[in-house]
């Protein structure tokens, strides 16, 4: 029944609806989050591939950084290569008065020690008895180019004579025990040098080549030599090889 100056709602149904999209927005609304904006939109959720390329990717740059560790690892771990001796070193080391180096002395100067001990030696401008110690000391290093570059100053007319002096001693030092044919074959013709210092180290250092024609050649020298220089180092090579039983 419809009561006086009330309206009749020609769509009833419409009034209806409007009741019930609004319950709906209001249920929507409380079951939000309290931060969510109606526009925000949430992010989609990631495919079963793009995690498995995320984890591909993880485990290859762990690998990588593994691989690097190692590799750091095994480099601190290397030993460090061998130094090169310098000409400087080797230079002061053969410059020390009322001293000579030893094969230790030299060895801790790093690789390459004959190559810098043939330099000075063959330099005329180095200190004269730093080229003596490098030829006596060259005995040390028994290679192919060492025993040619003694031979070489040992057949040297021109060579003053410590050259001639200390490079006997070097090439006893390297084949008088090693290879003592060759030795005694390059110094045995030093006992005829006209400077009669080279003919004194030739009949000192003859005794310790250890061939058999040495002490013949040593008697034989002895009655021939005439300088007083001489004569006693001809003698106590003589005995050093008969003490030890003409060998």
């Amino acid at each position: 029944m419809r009561r006086y100056g009330e309206d009749v709602d020609p769509r009833p149904d419409v009034k209806v609806s409007l009741n019930v999209s609004a319950n709906a927005r209001g249920n929507a609304h409380a079951n939000a989050r309290p931060d969510a904006r109606p526009d925000a939109r949430r992010p989609e959720p990631r495919s079963t591939s793009a995690h498995a390329t995320t984890r591909a990717r993880a485990a290859a740059r762990r690998r990588t950084l593994a691989a690097a560790a190692l590799a750091l690892l095994a480099l601190a771990a290397a030993p460090a290569p061998p130094r090169a001796a310098t000409r400087a070193a080797v230079l002061t080391l053969l410059s020390g008065f009322e001293y000579s180096p030893s094969k230790d002395d030299l060895d801790r100067l790093g690789t390459g020690v004959e190559t810098q001990l043939m330099s000075i030696a063959a330099d005329p401008g180095a200190w004269l008895v730093a080229r003596g110690r490098a030829l006596a000391l060259l005995g040390h290093y028994p290679t192919a180019p060492v025993l040619a570059f003694l031979e070489a100053r040992l057949a040297d007319g021109h060579a003053e004579y410590y050259v001639k002096r200390y490079a006997i001693a070097g090439l006893v030092r390297a084949l008088g025990a090693a290879d003592p044919a060759r030795a005694f074959g390059a110094v045995r013709p030093l006992l005829a040098d006209p400077d009669f210092r080279v003919r004194e180290g030739a009949a000192f250092y003859l005794r310790d080549v250890r061939d058999k024609r040495v002490l013949g050649v040593l008697r034989t020298h002895l009655a021939a030599e005439r300088h007083a220089a001489v004569k006693p180092a001809v003698v106590e090579s003589i005995k050093v090889i008969e003490a030890r039983g003409g060998l």
